[in-house]
Parts: structure tokens; sequence; C-alpha cells
């Protein structure tokens, strides 16, 4: 199964549409904020693919869980965007 990751979906000096949702680390089961690019997520969806996710708090990343996939899910089609810049 392939993985997408938010370097996957990026090209230097570009500025895209991306999504800020919450995700629960799973060292500390802190909330925090993470962005991931709307077409990364898009395709992930399309293609069926793992989804990577980051908690910055302990630097850890793993796949979302089917549950974390459809509240990721629900983020998109509620519009929540925000603007990725590339590169910084």
């Amino acid at each position: 199964m392939l993985a997408l990751n938010s370097l996957d979906a990026l090209d230097e000096g570009r500025r895209e549409p991306g999504i800020r949702f919450p995700v629960t680390c799973p060292i500390c089961a802190r909330a925090v904020l993470t962005e991931l690019p709307v077409a990364l997520i898009a395709e992930a969806l399309i293609v069926r693919s793992s989804i990577r996710l980051h908690a910055g708090c302990h630097d850890v990343y793993w796949n979302a869980s089917e549950l974390e996939v459809e509240q990721i899910r629900s983020y998109l089609g509620a519009g929540v965007l925000t603007v990725i810049s590339v590169g910084d």
C-alpha cells in the first residue's frame, strides 16, 4: 500500500491550499494541530492510500487510522482550508 506524506505533494516555490486539523499524539495523547495539502489528502482518499500524520510534540509519524481518515475527510468536506507556503 502506498503511503503519502506532506513532502510528496509540495513543489518548491508554490503556495497551495491546505487543511489544518487536530491529531492526537500517540505518545502523550496531547491534541496538536497538523497541516497537509488538499491535493495530498484528495489523492490519498481517491486511491485509498495511507495518510501519514505527524505530531510535533514528540516528532512522531504514523499512518492515519480509519477513524482519523474519516475525520480528515470531514475537515476536507467542511472546507477548512489554509494556505501552505512551500519552502518555509
